[in-house]
């Protein structure tokens, strides 16, 4: 699978901690939001940068097997929430 990284992916952490995240990820969420220039999914990752900081990172799944990495950033409550809301939905709706 190919990485590619946009430079602002790399604003706040060096490319090695996304790569560091993205490889030991603790959660993946698929169709975290749409991206609102291109209509692409994004999908969230949470992982640990190299010094034990943990971090989110959205990426957009291109094919043939290429994700696309955007953003790298400390994990921040409001993505923590949104997550956690995204969760529980998806949860309601398998129940219903």
């Amino acid at each position: 699978m190919a990485i590619e990284w946009t430079d602002s992916a790399e604003k706040h952490y060096p490319i090695a901690d996304g790569r560091y995240a993205l490889k030991h990820r603790l959660f993946f969420l698929r169709g975290f939001d749409v991206d609102a220039e291109t209509g692409e999914v994004v999908d969230l990752v949470v992982g640990p940068a190299r010094d034990g900081q943990i971090l989110e990172v959205f990426v957009h799944r291109r094919a043939p097997q290429t994700v696309f990495v955007f953003h790298v950033l400390h994990f921040r409550p409001k993505t923590k929430s949104r997550a956690q809301a995204i969760i529980a939905s998806r949860q309601q709706k398998e129940e219903s």
